[in-house]
């Protein structure tokens, strides 16, 4: 077919970019960068890439993979449905080559583990590790064709760690320098192996890793380790300092190698990565090193290991597994009677169990931590296990249990005396006020308390109470709707998460960041965030954590209108996190967007139910509210008197407890003495940067000039509903409105947001760059792709450029 074609007519890339998967997928499909003459045996192809060399059409031919939008496109082809995300991140070991990609998601289909259902295609059972044959042939076929030198250097290559140094592979190897170079050569020529010569030593590479992993796989395994013994010994002669690929090696060796030096080195490589917080690197070789302790290397160190393993896993979400490995440890330790120690991991089982959803598990595990040391002297860990209590487990709505157990906690650090004590009297402080809904006097002292104990830890480079001191500061600057000061911790935490390598904890920082653009009126903004928070605590499991997301999530839907979606994110929170009413700091923050969906909704006593206990603010004002509308001027009146007591004027509690006296007293014929609190209750909102307080005040305040006001913030936010009750409101008053105004009408499902990702899709740009064009992170652009293709009703780019360049966008203007 090719030796047909009229070379002349077709001078360019782009056609061999087309040709070479269709046509020469057997040889050309197993590399990324290759030169040509050195790897096309179809002779009329070579004769075509060497024309165009000499025209200076090329000079060296690229193959890039797929992308992977470009997967996620080429899966969704084959399927005819968006693919599962697993199937996406399982085709990463194509390198992004179609023909292995779709070969892959082949292999997935005819094994029975990608199964339709009715809300798409899911994974189901174990998924197959294994390649399919057709791919492991192709492959096979090719280093067949080499000697059996070459065939060694390409497994000597495929059992490096990340690459092999020209100076190991010329160690570990058998060939004098002047063959092992030509042979290279060769081998470049030929496709299979890349030499990456920019830094200062050159590294080779296989092509592509199903190469690497189809060479690796096919020695024998005992082959396959004295290969990594020789490169044992290569390393420790030239690069001894190079941990990291020493235990590697080490551990692939397995007994072809001293069990004693491969366990000292796994350890030290562990030890290294854990204080740079490279938590993946760590968890490898703890992991590593686990069987030789077992084994009878160093059995004293048993417990020692579990618990860094498991202290490795648990910031990389695989809490799981933390679990498994630290209850192997408890019982180490209280096998060898090591109280402290039982103690110690105690408390790490709690936090776990805590962001599990477990919460029958915190208590037992902080009880137990606590009768381990029973009748020892006081201790740090007694300490650490009391705080932990009132940390994972605080007694909700019982203020004078919160405050004893507060001061008992700053008693116990009083007697400890060091620093890390003292930082955790402190916080726990912060924590009674906004859990036990002080009053302003006390919120003050909480702030100064909590300012405080996060200098002591940045003094003491204590990262993680660090991350504790913004965390409170940030759910104490929520009490009083202080998004900016919130916002500030929120980024403070991803900070820190960052500094410490814990991704299993982004979510919660990124809840309190949702809350704070919540609070400022950027409802999109608020969403968003929200929606990537809930993504990362789906992906690291963590219930309790995805249960707040989606409550969060719930008050925006319900502030915009959307009041099934708001919902159906409570009834998901409540389906992944059953322990809403049980977990105290959970229903914390569950209790208001429960609340606020129920007042939307008009269920009075739902709005009871939610916020019972709960002395924020944001839930004093519906529940008197409530009262108000049931009725119960009285029980309203009580309600105010919470949000009015010592509250300086000009702060956000007293601007509510303004409002909700203006509502009783119109509800009591005073019209005049309404307006006036709630006029005042607006312009505190708005002195605060409260745009949907204010504009909710002032509806209330129900004068043209207040309404209308009320309006145009109500269409800006995108609060649908809010804005449709002022458009009623000013039609009462006899004022003639135009058509109304939507950021987002009913024929136009996408935000703004929205439409300006969808409009670069069509222009053809990658999630990468669209995100660098719009200052977004690339997850956010997924996730703004996931929302249109939800509301298109769409699977793919093409569909999506399609709709925009139909004319069918004008509707989302």
């Amino acid at each position: 077919f090719i030796d047909d074609l009229h070379w002349a007519d077709s001078p360019s890339l782009t056609l061999l970019g087309y040709l070479i998967p269709t046509v020469a997928a057997s040889r050309i499909a197993l590399v990324g960068t290759y030169r040509p003459e050195g790897m096309l045996e179809n002779k009329g192809l070579r004769q075509f890439v060497t024309n165009a060399r000499r025209s200076g059409t090329v000079s060296e031919c690229t193959l890039r993979g797929l992308d992977p939008d470009g997967v996620a496109e080429l899966a969704a082809g084959l399927l005819g449905d968006v693919a599962p995300q697993a199937v996406l991140q399982l085709s990463t070991r194509a390198a992004g080559t179609p023909l292995f990609v779709e070969a892959l998601i082949r292999g997935l289909l005819d094994a029975g583990s990608l199964v339709r259902s009715d809300g798409g295609w899911v994974l189901t059972g174990d998924h197959p590790t294994t390649l399919p044959q057709t791919v492991h042939d192709l492959i096979i076929d090719r280093l067949d064709l080499l000697t059996l030198d070459e065939r060694a250097t390409v497994e000597m290559i495929a059992h490096g760690a990340q690459g092999l140094p020209h100076d190991l592979l010329e160690r570990a190897g058998t060939l004098d320098s002047d063959e092992l170079l030509a042979m290279v050569r060769r081998l470049v020529e030929t496709g299979l192996i890349v030499q990456d010569d920019e830094g200062p030593e050159v590294i080779y590479r296989l092509a592509h890793p199903l190469i690497q992993e189809v060479a690796a796989a096919e020695l024998p395994a005992v082959a396959g380790r004295r290969l990594h013994a020789r490169l044992v010994e290569a390393v420790e002669e030239l690069r001894p300092k190079d941990l990291d690929r020493l235990a590697y090696h080490y551990w692939r060796a397995g007994n072809e190698v001293d069990r004693q030096r491969a366990l000292a080195v796994l350890l030290e490589a562990a030890e290294r990565a854990r204080s740079l917080a490279a938590h993946d690197e760590a968890a490898r070789h703890f992991g590593a090193a686990l069987p030789l302790i077992r084994d009878g290397q160093r059995p004293e160190l048993l417990a020692h290991v579990l618990e860094q393993l498991g202290g490795s896993w648990e910031p990389l979400g695989e809490t799981a597994a933390a679990i498994e490995v630290w209850e192997e440890g408890v019982r180490e330790l209280e096998r060898r009677g090591d109280r402290h120690g039982v103690a110690r991991l105690r408390r790490r089982l709690a936090f776990a169990a805590q962001a599990t959803g477990d919460i029958a598990g915190v208590r037992r595990h902080i009880a137990a931590g606590i009768d381990a040391l029973q009748g020892m002297p006081v201790s740090d860990e007694m300490f650490q296990l009391h705080a932990a209590r009132m940390i994972v487990d605080p007694p909700l709505g019982d203020l004078e249990r919160i405050k004893k157990g507060a001061a008992e906690i700053v008693q116990l650090a009083e007697q400890v005396g060091t620093p890390q004590a003292r930082m955790e009297g402190l916080l726990s402080g912060v924590m009674v006020s906004y859990i036990g809904g002080e009053r302003a006097i006390d919120l003050r002292i909480a702030r100064a308390n909590g300012k405080e104990g996060l200098r002591i830890a940045e003094e003491e480079g204590e990262w993680l109470l660090v991350r504790r001191a913004h965390r409170e500061l940030g759910w104490l600057a929520l009490y009083d709707y202080s998004h900016a000061v919130m916002q500030v911790h929120a980024q403070a935490q991803i900070d820190v998460n960052r500094r410490l390598g814990d991704i299993a904890n982004q979510p919660a920082a990124l809840l309190q960041l949702a809350y704070a653009a919540l609070l400022s009126g950027d409802f999109d903004e608020s969403l968003r965030v929200g929606e990537e928070a809930a993504a990362d605590a789906r992906r690291y499991d963590r219930p309790r954590a995805l249960a707040m997301c989606l409550g969060q999530m719930a008050i925006v839907r319900a502030y915009r209108g959307e009041l099934d979606a708001a919902v159906e994110h409570l009834a998901e929170a409540a389906q992944v996190f059953p322990q809403l009413w049980t977990d105290p700091r959970g229903r914390y923050v569950i209790g208001w967007p429960q609340a606020a969906v129920a007042f939307e909704r008009g269920d009075l006593a739902g709005v009871h139910q939610a916020a019972e206990g709960i002395g924020m603010p944001a839930t004093r004002i519906l529940v008197g509210t409530a009262h108000l509308l049931g009725g119960d001027i009285e029980r309203a009146s009580a309600m105010h008197a919470l949000l009015a007591a010592d509250e300086p004027s000009g702060s956000c509690p007293a601007a509510f407890a303004d409002r909700l006296q203006g509502l009783i007293e119109r509800a009591t014929n005073e019209p005049d003495a309404a307006r006036e609190h709630l006029e005042r209750s607006a312009a505190v909102f708005e002195t605060l940067d409260l745009p949907f307080e204010t504009a909710v005040s002032r509806l209330h305040a129900a004068t043209e000039d207040n309404v209308r006001k009320a309006l145009a913030t109500f269409e800006a936010l995108g609060a649908a509903r809010y804005a449709e009750k002022a458009r009623r409101t000013l039609r009462s008053l006899g004022v003639r409105l135009p058509s109304p105004r939507s950021g987002r009408s009913a024929a136009g499902p996408l935000s703004r947001r929205e439409m300006e990702v969808a409009r670069l899709v069509a222009e053809g740009l990658t999630n990468a760059e669209i995100a660098e064009r719009l200052v977004l992170s690339v997850r956010t652009v997924e996730s703004h792709l996931d929302h249109v293709y939800s509301r298109l009703g769409i699977s793919s780019r093409a569909a999506l450029a399609r709709w925009v360049t139909a004319g069918q966008a004008a509707s989302a203007q």
